[in-house]
C-alpha cells in the first residue's frame, strides 16, 4: 500500500479519479490458490514480491513461488512443484518473470543476477542460460526476447531533458535480436524511483516514460506509431513533501546511527517533480494498464487505440493487507491478496460483462 504521505501527491489520483470505471470484476473469485493449506507445498511465500500466475494452453496454472514453480490444474488442484533454491541448473535464487513461449515452454527469469532458464509444460528443466545482465522487468515477448540496457554505452541527456541509454532486444541465450536505440533509463535516488516501462509486444515497443505524462507505441526500429498524452504538468516536489517522505522512510526501530544514515541518504531532493506514474502493462487484448505513482491498487486503462477507457481500482486491501494486480488475462484478472492470517493468495476474478 502507498505510504500515507503520498496520498495527496498522487498525480493520477488527483487528476483522473473522476473517470468512470474502465472494467469491473465479479465480487467473488472463481479460483483461489494459496493461503494456509494442509499440504505446505500448496502455500506461497508471502514475502515474495513477484508472485504471479501463468496459464498454459490446457488450463494448467503455473505459479512462480520464490524458488520453485508450482503447477495446478485449472480447478486449483495441486499437481507438483519444480525447481529449488540454489544457483545451479534448475535452481532459483528468486523468480522474477515467467513468460509462456510457443508449445507452453516456460522462460523463467531469476531476479538475482538475471539468469534465464527454460522449462517444459510438465515442469522438466530444459536449459539454464548464464546471466547477461539484468533485463527490464516484465519484458518478455511471445518468443522470450527481453529488453536489456547496454551497460557498455554511457547514458546521455537528450533534447527533451530525458536521461537515455542504448537498449537492445535479446534472446534467452543473450544473442541479439535487434538494437532498439536510445530510450529512457531508470533514475533512483534518495529512495525515489523514476523508472520507465519498456515492453516488447509483437513487433512493437510500448514505452512509458515516468518523467512525462505519455506512453509511446513504436516499431522496434524506433518509428513512433502512437503517443497517448494523459494530463498536464507534473507534481513538484516541495521541500515540505520531501521532508515528510524522508521522515516516513525511517523505521521506528532505527538506531541513532541508522537515522543518521537515512538523513544523509535523503538530504537532497533527487528530482524537481514526482514521477508521472509507475509501471505500465499490456494485457492479451492489447489494452494498456498504467499504475498510479506508488499506488499499486489504482490503474488507468487505455484501449487498443490508446484512448483512455477509465480507471480500475483493485478491490480489498487496507492497512497492512495487500490487494494487488498480479496478472492480466483476456477475461479475468489475478489478484495477490493477503488474508487475516497473513497468508498470501492468488485469486482469479472474472470481468463483469456490461
Amino acid at each position: 500500500m502507498p505510504p500515507a504521505w503520498a496520498a495527496d501527491l498522487n498525480p493520477f489520483r488527483s487528476r483522473l479519479a473522476d473517470l468512470p470505471p474502465a472494467l469491473r470484476i465479479e465480487s467473488q473469485p472463481f479460483l483461489d490458490l494459496g493461503g494456509l493449506r494442509t499440504n505446505e507445498q500448496e502455500e506461497f511465500d508471502a514475502s515474495h514480491p513477484f508472485l504471479s500466475a501463468t496459464e498454459l494452453s490446457d488450463g494448467t496454472i503455473v505459479v512462480n513461488d520464490r524458488s520453485a514453480l508450482k503447477f495446478f490444474t485449472a480447478d486449483g488442484e495441486f499437481l507438483h512443484s519444480a525447481g529449488r533454491r540454489g544457483r545451479g541448473p534448475g535452481e532459483f535464487q528468486q523468480t522474477r518473470n515467467v513468460c509462456r513461449l510457443p508449445g507452453d515452454t516456460l522462460l523463467v527469469i531469476d531476479y538475482a543476477g538475471g539468469r534465464a532458464s527454460l522449462w517444459n509444460s510438465n515442469g522438466d528443466h530444459i536449459q539454464t542460460f548464464a546471466s547477461v545482465g539484468r533485463a527490464r522487468s516484465g519484458t518478455c515477448d511471445a518468443t522470450g526476447a527481453r529488453v536489456m540496457l547496454d551497460a557498455s554505452v554511457a547514458t546521455t541527456t537528450n533534447a527533451r531533458g530525458n536521461v537515455v541509454g542504448a537498449y537492445r532486444l535479446i534472446r534467452p541465450d543473450g544473442s541479439l535480436v535487434q538494437q532498439l536505440g536510445l530510450l529512457p533509463t531508470a533514475l533512483i535516488a534518495g529512495g525515489l524511483a523514476r523508472d520507465p516501462s519498456i515492453l516488447p509486444v509483437g513487433n512493437e515497443l510500448y514505452v512509458g516514460n515516468a518523467r512525462a505524462w505519455e506512453v509511446h507505441v513504436q516499431s522496434l526500429d524506433g518509428r513512433v506509431k502512437r503517443i497517448t498524452r494523459l494530463t498536464g504538468a507534473l507534481v513538484p516536489i516541495t521541500d515540505e513533501a520531501w521532508q515528510a517522505r524522508a521522515a516516513a522512510m525511517i523505521p521506528r526501530s532505527a538506531t541513532a546511527e541508522q537515522r543518521k544514515m537515512f538523513a544523509e541518504y535523503t538530504a537532497n531532493k533527487p528530482f524537481d517533480t514526482f514521477p508521472a506514474f509507475s509501471t505500465v502493462r499490456v494485457d492479451p487484448l492489447g489494452r494498456t494498464w498504467i499504475m498510479d505513482f506508488e499506488s499499486p491498487a489504482s490503474w488507468t486503462v487505455l484501449d487498443t487505440a490508446g484512448v483512455i477507457m477509465g480507471r480500475f481500482e483493485v478491490p480489498g486491501g487496507g492497512l497492512g493487507v495487500r490487494s494487488l494486480l498480479a496478472g492480466l488475462a483476456a477475461d479475468h484478472v489475478v489478484l495477490l491478496q493477503d488474508d487475516a492470517n497473513g497468508a498470501v493468495h492468488l485469486r482469479f476474478y472474472r470481468y463483469i460483462k456490461e
